[in-house]
């Protein structure tokens, strides 16, 4: 991990002391804002009465986010300036964007929830059907994958920048695609008793895990590797040969993240903790709430935070990115 140089978005908590009566008693709602860490000094990037929820990162510190004002809106942060993506009266939410800055998101089109794109200039909208459209995520080729239903279930969707390709064709629900820039996808399909893993290689789709639990929230590198959570709030990492139980504890691992170089990041009993391919570290330690944890390719890391002893609560329905 680049411990010098790590930067840091965190959607975290301001106390913007907003107060409401109700019954005599009074609370303060806090909003989530956007924080930037450098290495040296935080940043606060946004500052309203909006809430600022899930941000993504890319490997040039650009980074995406959705903000709720009563309907959800894309946020883009190049570096220097903060840009308004849509700007309509539908929610949208999800957005996930790649090293090129080409960010994916999801949004209605005034009748379902379709997958939008935008290439650095221009919105298109990818989808343009009766049903719901959700996860989408974006390589670095501008591939992207997407959950979508074929009229029966949900099913796993490709797009390699002309064409859309069904993935899956089957009788059970397929959600939570991860692509890699190799075109490799993983997702989570229930095989007719529980969640299992699914990869495919751009050939053939292979069944990695086969037991007794939900296995789910796969992710994947460019190599081939991949984690997951299973076995009630476990860890799981697969090297490509061979799967490997990261955690053992009693209070969970969720939302697992990795990057190219094998580190993994996720969240467990309100924390956030890392791993080097060695060693698990405990990243915070505090009276918050921590959460939704991203890490790109040079180590850097973002989470949502939350105050535990302030009242306050999500944004819109959307939620989270990174699905």
């Amino acid at each position: 991990m680049c411990n010098n140089c790590i930067k840091v978005f965190i959607t975290i908590n301001a106390i913007l002391s907003i107060c409401f009566s109700f019954a005599d008693s009074s609370f303060a709602l806090s909003y989530w804002e956007i924080f930037y860490y450098d290495g040296t000094t935080i940043t606060q990037l946004t500052e309203n009465n909006r809430f600022d929820e899930y941000p993504q990162i890319n490997d040039s510190g650009e980074v995406v986010w959705t903000a709720y004002d009563g309907d959800g809106e894309i946020f883009f942060y190049d570096g220097t300036t903060i840009t308004q993506l849509t700007d309509d009266d539908y929610d949208n939410h999800s957005p996930q964007i790649n090293d090129s800055g080409e960010v994916v998101w999801t949004g209605s089109d005034g009748n379902d929830e379709e997958i939008f794109y935008y290439d650095g200039t221009t919105i298109t909208q990818l989808t343009d059907n009766a049903y719901e459209e959700s996860s989408p995520q974006i390589n670095n080729s501008g591939e992207v994958v997407w959950r979508g239903n074929d009229g029966n279930d949900e099913e796993i969707f490709y797009y390699d920048g002309t064409t859309i390709t069904q993935l899956t064709d089957d009788d059970y629900d397929n959600h939570s695609p991860q692509i890699n820039d190799s075109g490799e996808v993983v997702w989570t399909e229930n095989d007719g008793n529980d969640g299992e893993i699914f990869f495919y290689d751009g050939t053939t789709i292979t069944q990695l895990t086969d037991n007794g639990y939900d296995d789910h929230s796969p992710q994947i590198n460019d190599s081939g590797e991949v984690v997951w959570t299973g076995n009630d709030g476990e860890i799981f990492y697969y090297d490509g040969t061979t799967t490997t139980q990261l955690t053992d504890n009693d209070y969970g691992g969720w939302e697992p993240k990795i990057n190219n170089n094998g580190e993994v990041v996720w969240s467990g009993g309100l924390e956030i903790f890392y791993y080097d391919g060695t060693t698990i570290t405990q990243l915070t330690d505090n009276n918050r709430f921590d959460r939704s944890p991203q890490i790109n390719n040079s180590g850097e890391v973002v989470w949502d935070s939350k105050d535990m002893d302030v009242d306050g609560g999500g944004g819109g329905g959307g939620g989270g990115g990174g699905g």
